[in-house]
Protein backbone atom coordinates (compact mmCIF):
# COMPACT_ATOMS: atom_id res chain seq x y z
CA UNK A 1 0.00 0.00 0.00
CA UNK A 2 2.85 2.38 0.89
CA UNK A 3 4.55 1.58 -2.42
CA UNK A 4 1.35 2.28 -4.43
CA UNK A 5 0.81 5.55 -2.53
CA UNK A 6 4.41 6.58 -3.23
CA UNK A 7 3.90 5.89 -6.96
CA UNK A 8 0.81 8.14 -6.91
CA UNK A 9 2.99 10.92 -5.46
CA UNK A 10 5.54 10.38 -8.21
CA UNK A 11 8.24 8.81 -6.02
CA UNK A 12 9.66 5.31 -6.30
CA UNK A 13 9.77 3.33 -3.06
CA UNK A 14 9.69 -0.28 -2.00
CA UNK A 15 11.72 -3.43 -2.46
CA UNK A 16 12.57 -5.25 -5.69
CA UNK A 17 14.33 -8.60 -5.72
CA UNK A 18 16.42 -9.32 -8.81
CA UNK A 19 17.53 -12.82 -9.83
CA UNK A 20 20.73 -12.73 -11.84
CA UNK A 21 23.75 -14.72 -12.95
CA UNK A 22 27.33 -14.09 -11.87
CA UNK A 23 28.74 -12.09 -14.81
CA UNK A 24 25.76 -9.72 -14.85
CA UNK A 25 25.94 -9.43 -11.05
CA UNK A 26 29.65 -8.65 -11.00
CA UNK A 27 30.17 -6.62 -14.18
CA UNK A 28 26.97 -4.67 -14.89
CA UNK A 29 24.71 -4.42 -11.85
CA UNK A 30 26.99 -2.75 -9.26
CA UNK A 31 27.13 0.50 -11.28
CA UNK A 32 23.40 0.30 -12.10
CA UNK A 33 22.50 -0.25 -8.43
CA UNK A 34 24.68 2.65 -7.31
CA UNK A 35 22.97 4.93 -9.85
CA UNK A 36 19.52 3.69 -8.82
CA UNK A 37 20.36 4.31 -5.17
CA UNK A 38 21.30 7.92 -5.91
CA UNK A 39 18.22 8.55 -8.07
CA UNK A 40 15.68 6.63 -5.96
CA UNK A 41 16.84 6.49 -2.33
CA UNK A 42 13.52 4.95 -1.28
CA UNK A 43 14.00 1.94 -3.55
CA UNK A 44 15.67 -1.13 -2.05
CA UNK A 45 17.06 -3.62 -4.57
CA UNK A 46 18.14 -7.08 -3.44
CA UNK A 47 20.16 -9.44 -5.65
CA UNK A 48 19.72 -13.20 -5.77
CA UNK A 49 22.69 -14.66 -7.62
CA UNK A 50 22.04 -18.00 -9.35
CA UNK A 51 24.59 -20.10 -11.19
CA UNK A 52 23.34 -18.92 -14.60
CA UNK A 53 21.04 -21.88 -15.07
CA UNK A 54 17.99 -20.43 -16.87
CA UNK A 55 15.39 -22.76 -15.24
CA UNK A 56 16.75 -21.77 -11.81
CA UNK A 57 16.41 -18.07 -12.63
CA UNK A 58 12.85 -18.57 -13.86
CA UNK A 59 12.04 -20.69 -10.78
CA UNK A 60 13.02 -17.73 -8.59
CA UNK A 61 10.46 -15.66 -10.51
CA UNK A 62 7.71 -18.28 -10.53
CA UNK A 63 8.02 -19.01 -6.81
CA UNK A 64 7.92 -15.32 -5.92
CA UNK A 65 11.51 -15.09 -4.66
CA UNK A 66 12.24 -12.37 -7.26
CA UNK A 67 10.21 -9.84 -9.21
CA UNK A 68 12.79 -9.36 -11.99
CA UNK A 69 15.31 -11.76 -13.57
CA UNK A 70 18.14 -11.39 -16.04
CA UNK A 71 17.83 -14.18 -18.62
CA UNK A 72 19.24 -15.11 -21.97
CA UNK A 73 16.95 -14.06 -24.81
CA UNK A 74 14.96 -15.15 -26.72
CA UNK A 75 13.37 -16.98 -23.84
CA UNK A 76 10.71 -19.69 -24.32
CA UNK A 77 9.41 -19.77 -20.74
CA UNK A 78 6.62 -17.97 -18.89
CA UNK A 79 8.49 -14.69 -18.38
CA UNK A 80 8.19 -11.62 -20.61
CA UNK A 81 11.78 -10.85 -21.63
CA UNK A 82 13.14 -7.66 -23.22
CA UNK A 83 16.53 -7.77 -24.92
CA UNK A 84 19.02 -5.69 -22.98
CA UNK A 85 22.42 -6.29 -24.56
CA UNK A 86 24.49 -8.54 -26.81
CA UNK A 87 27.49 -10.24 -25.25
CA UNK A 88 30.02 -11.59 -27.78
CA UNK A 89 31.99 -14.73 -27.06
CA UNK A 90 35.78 -14.47 -27.25
CA UNK A 91 38.73 -16.82 -27.03
CA UNK A 92 40.91 -16.58 -23.94
CA UNK A 93 44.56 -17.47 -24.30
CA UNK A 94 47.85 -16.81 -22.58
CA UNK A 95 49.73 -13.62 -23.43
CA UNK A 96 52.19 -14.38 -26.26
CA UNK A 97 50.21 -17.37 -27.59
CA UNK A 98 50.83 -17.85 -31.36
CA UNK A 99 47.08 -17.28 -32.08
CA UNK A 100 46.86 -14.06 -30.05
CA UNK A 101 46.77 -10.69 -31.81
CA UNK A 102 44.21 -11.55 -34.50
CA UNK A 103 40.76 -13.09 -34.87
CA UNK A 104 40.90 -16.84 -34.39
CA UNK A 105 38.85 -19.48 -36.20
CA UNK A 106 37.03 -22.51 -34.82
CA UNK A 107 39.29 -24.98 -36.58
CA UNK A 108 42.38 -23.34 -35.03
CA UNK A 109 40.83 -23.51 -31.57
CA UNK A 110 40.11 -27.22 -32.01
CA UNK A 111 43.85 -27.84 -32.40
CA UNK A 112 44.48 -26.40 -28.91
CA UNK A 113 43.92 -27.96 -25.48
CA UNK A 114 40.46 -26.69 -24.52
CA UNK A 115 39.34 -25.37 -21.13
CA UNK A 116 35.56 -25.05 -21.20
CA UNK A 117 32.72 -24.51 -18.79
CA UNK A 118 31.16 -27.59 -17.22
CA UNK A 119 28.65 -29.47 -19.39
CA UNK A 120 25.84 -28.38 -17.06
CA UNK A 121 26.58 -24.71 -17.82
CA UNK A 122 24.62 -23.14 -20.70
CA UNK A 123 27.67 -21.10 -21.80
CA UNK A 124 29.70 -24.31 -21.95
CA UNK A 125 27.10 -26.03 -24.12
CA UNK A 126 26.94 -23.01 -26.46
CA UNK A 127 30.76 -23.02 -26.81
CA UNK A 128 30.83 -26.77 -27.53
CA UNK A 129 28.10 -26.45 -30.18
CA UNK A 130 29.99 -23.55 -31.76
CA UNK A 131 33.24 -25.55 -31.93
CA UNK A 132 31.50 -28.63 -33.35
CA UNK A 133 30.22 -26.47 -36.25
CA UNK A 134 33.79 -26.35 -37.54
CA UNK A 135 33.02 -29.72 -39.16
CA UNK A 136 36.09 -31.33 -37.65
CA UNK A 137 36.37 -33.95 -34.95
CA UNK A 138 35.76 -32.34 -31.57
CA UNK A 139 38.10 -33.63 -28.93
CA UNK A 140 36.83 -33.48 -25.39
CA UNK A 141 37.89 -30.48 -23.33
CA UNK A 142 40.97 -31.04 -21.20
CA UNK A 143 39.19 -29.35 -18.30
CA UNK A 144 35.48 -28.79 -17.59
CA UNK A 145 35.21 -25.88 -15.17
CA UNK A 146 32.42 -24.16 -13.20
CA UNK A 147 34.15 -20.95 -12.05
CA UNK A 148 35.39 -18.06 -14.20
CA UNK A 149 38.42 -17.57 -11.94
CA UNK A 150 39.52 -21.18 -12.48
CA UNK A 151 39.30 -20.79 -16.25
CA UNK A 152 41.53 -17.73 -16.40
CA UNK A 153 43.99 -19.25 -13.89
CA UNK A 154 44.40 -22.34 -16.07
CA UNK A 155 44.68 -20.24 -19.24
CA UNK A 156 47.23 -17.95 -17.55
CA UNK A 157 49.41 -20.98 -16.82
CA UNK A 158 49.40 -21.93 -20.52
CA UNK A 159 47.35 -25.09 -19.98
CA UNK A 160 44.93 -24.37 -22.81
CA UNK A 161 42.56 -21.88 -24.42
CA UNK A 162 38.87 -21.20 -23.79
CA UNK A 163 35.76 -19.85 -25.51
CA UNK A 164 33.75 -17.67 -23.12
CA UNK A 165 31.28 -14.76 -23.01
CA UNK A 166 33.23 -11.49 -22.94
CA UNK A 167 31.15 -10.05 -20.10
CA UNK A 168 32.39 -12.74 -17.71
CA UNK A 169 36.02 -11.75 -18.28
CA UNK A 170 36.27 -7.98 -18.11
CA UNK A 171 39.08 -7.79 -15.55
CA UNK A 172 41.85 -10.07 -16.72
CA UNK A 173 45.41 -10.34 -15.46
CA UNK A 174 48.12 -9.23 -17.91
CA UNK A 175 48.99 -12.88 -18.49
CA UNK A 176 45.66 -13.57 -20.30
CA UNK A 177 44.30 -11.94 -23.47
CA UNK A 178 40.87 -11.87 -25.11
CA UNK A 179 40.91 -12.68 -28.82
CA UNK A 180 37.90 -12.10 -31.15
CA UNK A 181 36.35 -15.09 -32.89
CA UNK A 182 36.56 -15.11 -36.68
CA UNK A 183 33.13 -16.74 -36.90
CA UNK A 184 31.18 -14.54 -34.46
CA UNK A 185 29.15 -15.97 -31.60
CA UNK A 186 27.10 -13.99 -29.10
CA UNK A 187 24.48 -14.38 -26.42
CA UNK A 188 21.48 -12.10 -26.08
CA UNK A 189 20.87 -10.98 -22.51
CA UNK A 190 17.50 -9.73 -21.42
CA UNK A 191 15.53 -8.63 -18.40
CA UNK A 192 12.34 -10.52 -17.61
CA UNK A 193 9.27 -10.33 -15.40
CA UNK A 194 6.13 -12.41 -15.08
CA UNK A 195 3.15 -10.95 -16.98
CA UNK A 196 1.07 -10.42 -13.81
CA UNK A 197 3.85 -8.23 -12.36
CA UNK A 198 3.60 -5.80 -15.29
CA UNK A 199 2.22 -2.45 -14.10
CA UNK A 200 0.48 -0.16 -16.58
Amino acid sequence: VRQEAALERGSVQGRVRVATFRSMASQVLPKVLARLGRSYPGLEVGLLEADGDVPELERLLLEGHAEVAFLQAPYPGAALVWELMRDPYVALMPQGHPLAGRAVGRAELLEQPLILYDNDDRCGLVAQRYLREAGRPFRRAVHNIREDSTIFSLVAQGLGVSVVPELAFQDLPDSVVRVPLREPLERLLGVGILPHNLKT
